[in-house]
């Protein structure tokens, strides 16, 4: 097995003493891949490429570098630890790749690929955080790093960490810590990166036009639901096609009290992000169903009683005789 070439020589001629950045430990976080056995697909010690897709760096400065078929087995980011006070640098080391990826990485956004720029450089950056490592160490970057880490609310996870790079880009990020069965050869920092297209807005709900329940004189408040949306706008039909409404750019929007002239309006959300634009289902009010009141009026039947009078009638008759 080969060692890793020895710096001692040019530390001392140069004799730049970097202070070992402070900073919070790391958090040990669960992954499923625990355990896992990984494979070294090449010799060396510096982004070289393993079985599970990932590269990865050396940790620790002076061991033996790995050796094509060597294996490995996924562990915690304890591992990830300076090596004298035992500090966690493993956030460090993360919100390196992450926040500092454009610097230390040529991204193709058009074919989803990227190259690292300067291997040595970052290896020797975790040589640095590792066992305060000095030589060629870009001082102002490691600064940076280590301000970057500590003005974070929250630690970087250690999987599925996804950014947008540009308009058009997203970049996700999955950490492993490798450790090695032989004690005088090196445990890994290893990083995956998936570059996806930044997807358009979806609509989630609602899934169709909705009429809304209303009264004259109530207000409703209209609620959508959606990813990717970076910006919402609000618009409605008065009967001419749909206007956006101004200061209406929340997922929810309250609609003017109902009245006679407005009770007809539509409406509808248009959800926009820098790969495109997605337009909710049309929202409509409903009004109760105008009451309608029956009268009943109940005539008692009228007895109508007809007496007819008859006059006697008198006949004559009267007899000639010749």
């Amino acid at each position: 097995m080969k060692k890793v070439v020895s710096f001692v020589l040019a530390v001392a001629v140069i004799g730049v003493l970097l202070m070992m950045p402070a900073g919070a430990d790391t958090t040990v976080t669960n992954c499923e891949h625990y355990g896992e056995s990984v494979t070294a697909l090449e010799d060396g010690f510096i982004n070289i490429l393993f079985s599970n897709g990932y590269r990865g760096f050396c940790i620790k400065y002076g061991l033996d570098e790995a050796a094509q078929s060597d294996a490995f087995t996924v562990d915690n980011m304890a591992l990830a630890a300076h090596n004298t006070s035992g500090q966690n640098f493993a956030n460090d080391l993360k919100v390196m790749f992450v926040d500092f990826f454009t610097e230390l990485f040529t991204v193709d956004t058009e074919h989803l690929i990227y190259t690292i720029k300067d291997a040595t450089s970052v290896q020797r950056i975790i040589w640095h955080f590792s066992d305060g490592y000095t030589y060629r160490v870009d001082r102002n970057f490691v600064n940076e790093v280590r301000s970057a880490a500590m003005a974070r609310a929250e630690e970087i996870p250690d999987h599925g960490y996804t950014v947008k790079l540009n308009n058009t880009t997203t970049a996700t990020f999955d950490f492993h810590v490798l450790r090695t069965p032989n004690s005088a050869q090196q445990n890994f920092w290893t990083y995956k990166v998936t570059l996806a297209r930044f997807p358009a807005p979806q609509i989630l709900t609602p899934e169709g036009d909705e009429s809304v329940e209303t009264a004259l004189g109530e207000s409703e408040e209209l609620k959508i639901t959606a990813l990717y949306a970076e910006q919402y706008q609000w618009q409605v039909n008065t009967g001419s096609g749909f206007e956006d409404i101004d200061d209406a750019t929340e997922p929810t929007y309250t609609t003017p009290v109902a009245t006679e002239e407005n009770k007809d309006f539509t409406y509808r959300c248009v959800v926009s992000n820098t790969a495109g634009s997605a337009e909710s289902p049309v929202f409509s009010l409903k009004l109760p169903a105008p009451t309608t009141t029956t009268t009943t009026t109940t005539t008692a039947p009228t007895t109508t009683t007809t007496t007819t009078t008859t006059a006697p009638t008198t006949t004559t008759t009267t007899t000639t005789t010749a």
